[in-house]
């Protein structure tokens, strides 16, 4: 068939009825501004028009953005809780015991200075030591003395001791030795205190009998020597009276601090035995999952934020027009068919109404892309360029095909996709019937290096074609390689649509096709952004001005008019 020849470029194409020819370029009106508004700064200026619209940052687009990855910050702040949980299952709140000690002081003390020797006392390192040896721990000092804590009373002479542990009973075991061997030590502390003031009164006591006996001797030798004598002897007694005196206070006094320290060791003891104390753990609990749940709210929406901000995918209707140099001729959401196991339970309301919502997008999708086909007179053909999309944008192609043929236009499905699952789509698009299925064709070759129907491993194309005459429809699939460009499609085709996913294409990748396509000479038509974000309000139309400025192989004549205009 002469018009899908090899040899034939999308320059020229002719059939038995009608003949067509790419018009000349034509010259720019000199009495026009813009032909002499020559731009001072280069392609790098930000302001220039050929670059894509930047997004402005705002409290607007950062909630859109969180609107949009809303399941990634829900992610993080169900990993957040998860992780509390876990660490509340590994780390479970410890049990405590308590236990109530009475501890006796001298009167003549300071109250509050001898309650805080006894705390002092009772986080010595010895105390810890002594308890860990008797119970038989593992543990060292610090772990244990860091798991008691001390609350005073009112009364300077009640303390109460709290102790944590891995359970109830060991609370307990632990808390009673610990009680036990800080007694003692206290004990010991306070024996030692009076120790020093009773050797210190013995000492004295033995000097003063000394000196009691040698008086003694004195006055038996005074009472022998006569009347001469008498002043000296009054003299002996009288200090001997005095020597024993003395001696019987500090016998006395060291009696009583005997019997003070006797009373102190005796009267300190325990009051309330050890004992658990009821789980208090609900406010741990609460904390810690109120942790978990804010910290992975906030990791959560720094990650979407942190990309919206950084990153130059492309969301908006207006940012691909901007990036293409082309409207956007329909947003939708997804078109591809639910996944087999939804479909299953298709009466479920919510399962059933994303189901019809795909239905419908899929209908948009399939009239946009019916609209864009070429008048009558002109080449019946048409390729989609996909952008890393093609296994859902599929879904659009052959819903249109199938909409030619409801119209009376037969159309024919070219696949020259990497992945070639365009056949696959046919039976799993809605509405595609026996007598409404289109002819999918896959080439045997790679699909870049296609350049017409001849290298299409099909016995019968050639009939096909012929079958479809000046009324049949060809539609072109294809995935875009940067590195690969689009020349290959002039042989098919000399109209293209972009299919662009929101989220997915970046700015750059975007501009490119733009500029590839323009390259070889194909009208870009517009876009079909797919997977749209809900709020996006933004008009997708490309800037007044721009389309033409991109040069007069744009610039395409009407049949009916004959006048060159934007198409």
């Amino acid at each position: 068939m002469s018009d899908m020849d090899d040899s034939a470029r999308s320059d020229e194409w002719h059939d038995p009825d009608q003949h067509y020819t790419r018009p000349a370029a034509r010259p720019g009106q000199w009495n026009q501004p813009a032909s002499w508004n020559v731009p001072d700064a280069g392609s790098e200026d930000p302001d220039d028009s050929v670059r894509p619209l930047a997004a402005l940052v705002s409290f607007h687009y950062l909630r859109a953005a969180v609107r949009r990855r809303w399941r990634l910050c829900a992610l993080f702040t169900l990993l957040g809780v998860s992780l509390a949980m876990a660490f509340l299952v590994v780390s479970p709140a410890p049990r405590t015991a308590t236990t109530t000690l009475r501890l006796n002081h001298q009167e003549q003390g300071d109250p509050s200075g001898a309650i805080a020797t006894d705390v002092s006392l009772l986080t010595t390192r010895t105390v810890a030591e002594r308890t860990i040896k008797a119970l038989g721990l593992t543990i060292s000092p610090e772990d244990l003395m860091s798991s008691v804590k001390a609350v005073p009373s009112d009364s300077p002479e009640i303390l109460q001791l709290t102790l944590s542990a891995p359970t109830d009973a060991e609370a307990v075991r632990r808390l009673d030795r610990l009680s036990e061997e800080y007694l003692n030590f206290r004990a010991k502390q306070i024996s030692v205190q009076s120790d020093v003031l009773i050797r210190g009164y013995d000492h004295q006591i033995a000097a003063l009998e000394s000196e009691s006996q040698k008086l003694d001797e004195r006055i038996s030798t005074l009472a022998g020597g006569g009347n001469t004598s008498t002043d000296q002897l009054t003299n002996a007694l009288s200090r001997q009276s005095q020597v024993n005196d003395k001696i019987s206070s500090l016998r006395d006094a060291a009696q009583e601090e005997s019997l003070k320290r006797d009373a102190i060791v005796s009267a300190s003891g325990v009051i309330d035995p050890a004992a658990p104390l009821p789980p208090s753990g609900r406010r741990r609990v609460v904390l810690i999952l109120a942790s978990g749940l804010i910290g992975g709210l906030a990791i959560g929406f720094g990650v979407v934020v942190s990309r919206a901000i950084l990153s130059d995918r492309l969301w908006l209707r207006i940012e691909v027009a901007s990036a293409l140099n082309a409207s956007v001729l329909v947003s939708v959401r997804r078109i591809n068919p639910l996944p087999r196991l939804l479909r299953i339970v298709r009466f479920l309301p919510w399962v059933g109404g994303a189901d019809a919502r795909r239905a419908v997008d899929l209908q948009r999708v399939a009239h946009a892309i019916e609209k864009a086909m070429p008048e009558p007179g002109r080449r019946q053909s048409l390729a989609v360029v996909c952008l890393g999309n093609s296994d859902e944008a599929r879904f659009g192609l052959v819903a249109a095909a199938v909409a030619l043929q409801r119209h009376g236009r037969a159309a024919t499905i070219v696949d020259l996709t990497e992945a070639g699952r365009v056949a696959s789509a046919v039976p799993r698009t809605a509405g595609a019937t026996v007598e409404w299925t289109p002819q999918v064709f896959r080439p045997s070759v790679i699909p870049s290096l296609t350049r017409g129907p001849s290298q299409i491993d099909s016995a019968d194309w050639e009939d096909v074609a012929l079958a479809k005459g000046r009324d049949g429809v060809t539609l072109v699939l294809t995935d875009l390689d940067p590195g690969v460009g689009v020349d290959h499609l002039t042989a098919w085709t000399d109209r293209v649509i972009v299919a662009v996913t929101g989220g997915k294409s970046g700015a750059e990748l975007v501009r490119t096709t733009g500029d590839l396509i323009r390259s070889v000479g194909l009208h870009l038509r517009g876009a079909v952004l797919l997977r749209a974000v809900r709020d996006d309000v933004s008009s997708g139309v490309a800037t007044p001005g721009e389309e033409s400025g991109r040069g007069a192989d744009l610039i395409m004549s009407r049949p009916d008019d004959g006048a060159g205009r934007s198409s």
